[in-house]
């Protein structure tokens, strides 16, 4: 007797939900989080400091209390 073997197809079909079944399992019994936590440490080593930021912009907030003091009005000069 020849064995059975499935078409093409079908096998991607069948190994598709196998590996999505063992990705699911993983994600329930927390094991893919706990690799995330495990390696972030390594790639920030890895991807090294940040650049510092230009401090040229500056961010003024206009408030309520802050109109009366103001020796200009509406609409303000940039």
């Amino acid at each position: 007797m020849k064995p059975k073997i499935l078409k093409p197809g079908k096998n991607i079909l069948l190994l598709t939900l196998i590996v999505c079944l063992l990705v699911w399992t993983a994600h329930q019994i927390g094991f893919l989080e706990n690799f995330e936590l495990k390696t972030f440490d390594s790639r920030l080593k890895l991807r090294g400091p940040l650049p510092l930021v230009d401090s040229s912009l500056v961010i003024v907030t206009l408030d309520d209390q802050t109109f009366p003091s103001l020796p200009i009005q509406w609409p303000y000069p940039r």
